[in-house]
């Protein structure tokens, strides 16, 4: 790469990292999540705003959004999806009180499927030509906007907690736990449908067996595989296995297995037509230690660089990557936002209400659990990425994720008086269940 290029690339990352971590910082002062400010950043070096107002400008600054090197960008905001994606599931098993055990299987259980299910079942009657992407797969189409009505993001959710100090509180166990659960669920889901348009290549798993990617073989393959993958990282997770690793290792040697176990756990995944995302998300969940133990001082180095540089310069990515006077139709993006918000919050608060939690419990929850934050925009990313949507259904799923996602913040910080309880309800006797949760939020 000729000093110039990289140069021009360094100067493009610093300015989108600089305008996502500046504007990300003014969010969280107003009390929103600084997700939403970091894509408001992209949004501003990008042809929304700055594009549109001052492109000379823009060229200047970040000609690699204006239409010079993307490529280079674009990598490294893949890396900060991984890192992401790791980090989500490196908080994945948590000891849950049985007292909760039956509230947490119940809105999740009700939360995931019936917007799923209903969702699945409402969007058919919706248009969705102007959103269809190049893949011409509606059946994949549909399936990705059933999943993003269902989804919960657990890092928005989980940082605005934090930040109102409800961190430790019942009520934030119960939705953490419970985002988990969903959303390792639907990004299995979710894969399903980038299989059904996944094109035979030379690569993988399925062309040596000579099997179409998209056809039911290849889907029914990548449905084991990934089923499979799940299975294998929890059950990772429950033997402690990188805690007994780990702890023969010195720091150096620790991060260095880290870092070359997730390369090799991602390009095995590729192999096996696994999306890196979904890959990193299992290497984070196999990685997960015992709540009793102390978290792997690697894991955290890996999070304090990737969560503050290369996670914002993915979310900026994205706003840079919208053009919403021309790409946003706003009638089908009203569309999503009314349907998503009434079958997601209604779904939660009945299997709250079936867990006999009080109205002031399943409320808030419902209120939660609405937000769809970083997870949604990571599943319209893969979805446009594989065609099965165009700019306009990406700018209509990032819109629903932020909209979602900031009336959260703004709702639970009016009602956070409320929410103040004690973290655990009376435990009965016996051993305390292990489920799928998350112990504590990112930005």
């Amino acid at each position: 790469m000729a000093d110039g290029t990289l140069a021009s690339l360094l100067l493009t990352a610093a300015v989108m990292i600089g305008a996502a971590r500046g504007v990300g910082w003014l969010f969280e002062r107003i009390g929103q999540p600084a997700v939403i400010g970091e894509i408001v950043g992209g949004l501003i070096l990008g042809p929304t705003v700055l594009g549109a107002v001052a492109p000379d400008l823009q060229r200047l600054l970040v000609p690699s959004i204006a239409g010079g090197h993307g490529d280079g960008i674009e990598l490294l905001a893949e890396l900060g999806l991984l890192v992401l994606m790791f980090s989500a599931g490196s908080r994945a098993v948590a000891k849950v009180p049985r007292a909760d055990a039956r509230t947490i299987l119940s809105v999740a259980a009700l939360g995931m499927a019936l917007p799923f299910g209903l969702g699945l079942f409402a969007v058919q009657f919706l248009d969705l030509q102007p959103i269809l992407g190049p893949a011409d797969s509606t059946l994949a189409l549909e399936i990705v906007l059933a999943t993003v009505l269902a989804i919960t993001s657990v890092p928005v959710i989980a940082r605005i907690l934090a930040d109102l100090g409800l961190g430790d509180s019942r009520f934030a166990r119960l939705v953490l736990v419970v985002g988990v659960l969903e959303d390792l669920t639907l990004y299995a889901v979710l894969g399903v449908a980038v299989g059904l348009v996944a094109t035979p290549g030379a690569f993988g798993l399925a062309a040596d067996l000579g099997i179409a990617a998209g056809s039911a073989p290849g889907v029914t393959i990548y449905a084991v595989v990934t089923a499979g993958l799940l299975g294998a990282a929890y059950a990772a997770a429950r033997a402690n296995v990188w805690q007994r690793v780990a702890e023969r290792l010195s720091p150096h040697d620790e991060l260095s297995l880290l870092l070359g176990g997730a390369g090799l756990a991602i390009a095995g995944a590729s192999y096996l037509g696994v999306s890196s995302a979904f890959a990193a998300l299992m290497f984070g969940v196999a990685t997960t230690t015992d709540g009793s133990h102390a978290r792997r001082a690697s894991i955290e180095r890996v999070e304090a660089i990737g969560l503050s540089a290369l996670v914002p310069l993915y979310f900026a990515s994205v706003g840079a990557r919208l053009d919403l006077a021309s790409d946003l139709h706003l009638g089908f993006t009203l569309q999503l936002l009314v349907l998503g918000c009434a079958l997601k919050a209604a779904s939660v608060y009945a299997g709250a209400r079936i867990a006999r939690e009080p109205s002031t419990v399943a409320l808030p929850l419902a209120v939660a659990l609405n937000a769809r934050g970083g997870q949604g925009i990571i599943a319209a990313t893969l979805a446009l990425g594989a065609g099965i949507l165009n700019d306009a259904g990406f700018a209509s799923i990032v819109v629903l994720a932020l909209v979602t996602s900031a009336f959260a913040g703004w709702w639970l910080r009016r009602n956070r008086a409320a929410l103040l309880e004690p973290a655990s309800p009376p435990e009965p006797p016996g051993p305390a269940p292990s489920l799928p949760g998350a112990a504590r939020g990112m930005g």
